[in-house]
């Protein structure tokens, strides 16, 4: 091995770029999966119908300021 730091970093990219990269079964490989199972689990189609309504359906009361609706 080599002392010089930068070959020695070029090798470890070259070594590293040979690797084939399976993961677990299931594992989230891209951002857009990433991205979609966090929605599933945090925001669910529910929970965005019932944010939707309760947006649709606001109404601010006689005397209400915005801050306080």
């Amino acid at each position: 091995m080599t002392e010089d730091l930068s070959q020695h970093l070029k090798w470890f990219l070259q070594l590293s770029d040979t690797f084939k990269y399976n993961g677990a079964p299931g594992s989230i490989m891209t951002w857009g999966k990433l991205a979609r199972k966090f929605l599933q689990k945090f925001f669910p189609i529910s929970k965005t119908i019932h944010l939707r309504r309760e947006i649709a359906m606001f109404k601010q009361l006689v005397g209400e300021s915005s801050h306080e609706a």
